[in-house]
C-alpha cells in the first residue's frame, strides 16, 4: 500500500517559484528519494517532509525528502551588479579599440587610442573616398603612438579595461559557486573594479594632454593645445569611453550589497 505525500510542511527561505510534485513512498528497509533543486546560483536541498502511516502497532512516522523543483531568485542587487559588470567591461573594451575618439574637420580622418582612420583622397586609388583604418605605425606598438600622453592614457585605460573584464568574470563565477563563497567573491571583485575605475579615469584625463603634439597640430590646426583640439571634434568613441567609465563607478558600490534580498528592499 502506498501513501501520497501531504503538502510541504517546511520551506527554505528562498524567494522564488516552487513547483510541488507528488511522489509515492514505498516502505522498505531503506527509503531513497532523489532530491533536486534548481537555482540561479547554487544547488541546495529542500527540507524534509513527514508522512504518517497507521499500523496495527500504532502510528509510525516516516521522514523522507520531497522531490521538488524550485527556482531560487537570489538577491536582485546581485543580478543587477552582474549585468552591469558585464556591460561596462564590454563598453570599455569596445571603446578602447575604436579609432573615433577625435574626428578631423570635414570628417576626413579620425584618431583613437591605438588606431587611426584616414579617408583616401587619391583619385587614382581604387579605394578613393573610402576610409583606411590601421594601427599607428602599421602595427600595434605603444611607442608608435603620437605622444607620450597618449601612450600613458593607452596603458592606463587599457589596463582598466582588463581589470573590468576580470571583475565581470568573477561576477559570472558567482553563478556556479556556493552561496557561502558568493559574498567573498563579490567583495574581491568590487575592489578590482574600484582600481579599474581609478586608472580609467586617470587615462581619460591624461588623453587630452596629447592635443599639443605635432601630430594633432598637423591634422587639427596649429592652435591645438592641451584640452583644446582646435578644429577637431570629439568622436563617439571617446563619449562611449566616458559613459562606460561613469557606469563602472556603480559596480564597486553594488558589490558590497549583493547579499540583500527582495524583502530587505521593501
Amino acid at each position: 500500500m502506498a501513501d501520497h505525500t501531504p503538502e510541504v510542511l517546511q520551506m527554505s527561505p528562498v524567494v522564488g517559484i516552487v513547483i510541488k510534485r507528488p511522489y509515492i513512498l514505498r516502505y522498505s528497509s531503506a527509503i531513497k528519494i532523489k532530491r533536486r533543486l534548481i537555482t540561479f546560483y547554487s544547488w541546495q536541498y529542500q527540507p524534509v517532509c513527514t508522512v504518517n502511516r497507521n499500523t496495527s502497532k500504532g502510528t509510525e512516522v516516516i521522514e523522507g525528502e520531497q522531490d521538488v523543483w524550485a527556482i531560487d531568485m537570489n538577491s536582485p542587487v546581485l543580478l543587477i551588479w552582474t549585468f552591469l559588470s558585464i556591460l561596462v567591461s564590454a563598453l570599455g573594451t569596445y571603446s578602447f579599440i575604436q579609432p573615433i575618439w577625435i574626428v578631423t574637420p570635414n570628417q576626413t580622418g579620425s584618431f583613437g587610442l591605438i588606431s587611426t582612420c584616414v579617408t583616401v583622397l587619391d583619385v587614382v586609388s581604387p579605394d578613393f573616398g573610402k576610409q583606411r583604418c590601421e594601427f599607428y605605425g602599421g602595427y600595434f606598438n605603444l611607442g608608435s603612438l603620437p605622444s607620450g600622453a597618449w601612450q600613458a592614457s593607452c596603458t592606463l585605460f587599457g589596463g582598466g579595461c582588463i581589470l573590468l573584464c576580470c571583475g565581470a568574470f568573477l561576477a559570472v563565477c558567482t553563478s556556479c559557486i556556493s552561496n557561502d563563497a558568493v559574498k567573498s567573491v563579490t567583495v574581491m571583485a568590487g575592489y578590482v573594479q574600484f582600481i579599474a575605475v581609478l586608472v580609467m579615469i586617470a587615462g581619460l584625463f591624461i588623453y587630452p594632454l596629447g592635443f599639443n603634439s605635432k601630430f594633432i597640430r598637423k591634422h587639427c590646426g596649429g592652435g591645438s593645445s592641451m584640452y583644446n583640439s582646435e578644429q577637431c571634434e570629439v568622436g563617439w568613441g571617446l563619449v562611449l569611453a566616458v559613459v562606460g567609465t561613469a557606469l563602472a563607478m556603480f559596480c564597486p558600490v553594488l558589490s558590497h550589497y549583493t547579499d540583500m534580498q527582495t524583502t530587505d528592499l521593501l
